[in-house]
């Protein structure tokens, strides 16, 4: 006999008259009683066989990126196998030049792979994606390089990243990685950016940062040659010490009495300042390692900190512009160590040394000198913006024409000013968000000046009497 069951209905295992019988051993009042254990028992059983430890239980949750999972997720280091489940995760992505919505890294598999991580506030990020888009196109055959988006606010918001993508598509056509729930994120146990992991013959062979990246010899990566040496992870220093005393970032002596010194830049040292200082305020080492020049003596001289490029001149009219582009772009070292002194002291060595190893005094003394100032016009009303999202790429060293969107105009103007050679002055008052177009080069003022007329604003050059940065021979 077969019957469907409709839901309320049970259903007799036994024939009727085995039933009759077995009856005078459970009355018609147990009956609903074993249905309610034998109910409980199947569910105890379904409970069970969802969380015993199956082989295939954590690749199944992971697959899914379950929030357990995804938070005991390990590092992995350099030489460590890539997880089969890895390589079959279903990836979401955007800007696919094939519009696909999903990716595996198993399509990959076999070639070198880099994993790009980034976000849309990094400029530093953005700034190398034409370099990354070149890399890809020229050894596309091998080798791929893949953005991937670990921003937990933009990696849900899959057509931001998308939009910000596309907007650069005519310079250079990249997709992107959402990992919104961090699995290769924590897997590459880094927490800043812009950082790369890259992958060959199924192993992590580095995790570097964007200078190993574009200094590589990449037909001798792709023959197995290995990344260069400067890809290892950052070699681990105690602040509490000396640099290279005892092999602390290296070798050096074993003990100082006094030491200073400024180097160029220290492939595979982390950026970090600071300074030891005891519990009487006595001051025994200061160190700067991988920073600007210009950091460099802001950190000697506080003064002339928050002076940015468009306020800072040299004494010698003809270094301008040479020195000018040194002390930013270029990176040094220093280190101090020395018997314990207060703050001022030990300021004074530092002061002593860059004026030493720099040929250059800075102080801070009111001069006439050009700016562009800028106002509210009495032309067209300025674009403001409802949007608090905002969307630009005045960071970036790209082609084509400059636009800044939902933005506050005081942060406009702090990037004119660090890439200026004249100040710019706001005068404005303006507190809303606003959206305006700009320049290709924003160094070109007098365009800038045109564009921000039309927009308006009124921007005229006129001298004024401002507080400089003057660079002097010691």
């Amino acid at each position: 006999m077969k019957r469907f069951l409709s839901a309320g209905e049970g259903y007799a295992l036994f024939p009727t008259k085995i039933n009759y019988r077995m009856s005078r051993y459970f009355p018609a009042w147990r009956a609903p009683l074993l249905f309610v254990l034998s109910f409980f028992m199947c569910l105890q059983a379904l409970v069970a066989k969802g969380t015993d430890p199956a082989p295939d239980a954590g690749r199944t949750v992971l697959l899914q990126q379950g929030s357990i999972v995804v938070d005991s997720i390990k590092p992995l280091t350099i030489g460590d196998r890539i997880p089969e489940t890895l390589w079959n995760l279903p990836l979401k992505v955007v800007n696919h030049p094939e519009g696909k919505d999903t990716i595996t890294l198993q399509e990959y598999r076999g070639k070198l792979i880099i994993l790009d991580f980034w976000a849309t506030w990094c400029s530093s990020c953005i700034s190398a994606f034409p370099k990354v888009y070149d890399l890809n196109q020229k050894y596309a055959a091998d080798m791929v390089i893949i953005p991937v988006n670990s921003d937990r606010r933009e990696a849900t918001d899959a057509k931001f990243v998308e939009d910000f993508l596309i907007r650069r598509n005519v310079v250079y056509h990249l997709p992107s990685i959402l990992d919104h729930e961090q699995v290769l994120f924590r897997l590459s146990g880094h927490r800043t950016i812009p950082h790369y992991l890259w992958l060959q013959n199924d192993k992590l062979i580095a995790i570097t940062k964007s200078d190993v990246l574009f200094n590589s010899d990449f037909p001798d990566v792709i023959n197995g040659g290995g990344v260069p040496a400067l890809s290892n992870e950052p070699i681990e220093w105690d602040t509490n010490h000396p640099l290279f005393h005892k092999g602390n970032g290296g070798q050096g002596p074993d003990s100082y009495i006094f030491r200073s010194f400024i180097s160029s830049a220290l492939p595979g040292l982390k950026r970090v300042v600071g300074n030891n200082m005891d519990n009487n305020a006595q001051i025994s080492r200061i160190y700067a390692v991988n920073v600007s020049v210009h950091e460099l003596f802001n950190m000697a001289y506080p003064e002339i900190k928050g002076y940015l490029q468009s306020r800072i001149v040299f004494e010698d009219q003809s270094a301008n512009e040479s020195a000018r582009s040194w002390s930013f772009e270029d990176r040094v070292s220093y280190d101090l160590f020395c018997p314990p002194k207060s703050h001022q002291e030990a300021m004074m060595f530092m002061q002593q040394d860059i004026e030493k190893g720099f040929g250059w005094k800075p102080i801070v003394c009111e001069l006439e000198t050009a700016c562009l100032v800028l106002r509210m016009g009495d032309g067209p009303s300025v674009m403001v913006s409802p949007d608090r999202r905002r969307i630009t790429n005045i960071y970036e060293e790209i082609s084509g024409p400059k636009y800044y969107r939902n933005g506050p105009l005081h942060a406009l103007i702090r990037r004119l000013n660090q890439v200026a050679n004249i100040p710019v002055l706001d005068e404005t008052d303006f507190d809303q968000l606003v959206s305006l177009d700009l320049p290709e080069d924003l160094t070109d003022l007098d365009l800038l000046a045109k564009m921000m007329d039309s927009q308006g604003f009124k921007a005229t050059f006129e001298k004024r009497k401002i507080d400089m940065v003057v660079f002097t021979k010691p």
